[in-house]
């Protein structure tokens, strides 16, 4: 089969939620925080994760995972400088192993190149939502829907031990502040955060 002419399947939003609670309930039964993403791949996922260098700086990619479903290479710079960054392309390859696993069993990646001639194959818009689909199960596994509750909870709790009344502020800085004290608890990016906080409807931008 060409790859090409390949039509990426499409998850509703729903689907990956409910995919990544049984995830989570597999591989985080504890629900411990943060996320151990590194361990689940690694130990339970039995992944090897391979560090290439110039990955991201020669061809605007932070990792991809082969097609025989044991191997993650990822940017050496972002696993060596950017643990945020790194955890979240871990979380992404895994994405896609959990969502495009038939998709990915029809072809053969082993290097950057064959992935670059895979991904190329797809139209911009199917493109478009295979990666948004492995970005919004990377984003909900790495930032839980109860947790994210707990945890907002918790910020504007510290928000008014401040001496702050979160009614008082305008959306766009309630997201930064419970964003900035949040990404620590997850060890993620604070846009991480707040994406996940607009997503689950707690904040909207006003701006």
């Amino acid at each position: 089969m060409s790859h090409n002419k390949y039509k990426a399947p499409f998850f509703p939003y729903v689907d990956i939620q409910n995919q990544v609670e049984k995830f989570l309930d597999q591989f985080n039964e504890n629900r411990d925080l943060p996320v151990p993403i590194e361990e689940i791949a690694e130990f339970k996922l039995q992944l090897e994760v391979i560090p290439v260098q110039g990955l991201l700086s020669d061809f605007d990619i932070d990792g991809f995972c082969s097609l025989d479903l044991s191997r993650i290479w990822v940017d050496q710079q972002t696993m060596q400088r950017s643990s945020n960054r790194y955890r979240f392309t871990i979380a992404h390859e895994v994405g896609h192993l959990v969502l495009h696993r038939d998709l990915f069993s029809k072809f053969q990646i082993n290097s950057i190149e064959e992935w670059m001639d895979f991904i190329s194959g797809f139209d911009e818009r199917e493109y478009g939502w295979f990666e948004q689909h492995a970005y919004n199960f990377a984003g909900l596994v790495l930032v839980p829907a109860n947790e994210l509750k707990l945890g907002f909870d918790e910020g504007i709790g510290k928000l008014r031990q401040q001496g702050t009344n979160p009614n008082d502020l305008e959306s766009s800085m309630l997201i930064q502040y419970v964003s900035h004290y949040l990404s620590r608890k997850f060890e993620v990016s604070e846009e991480v955060v707040a994406r996940r906080l607009k997503k689950e409807k707690y904040l909207t931008d006003s701006a």
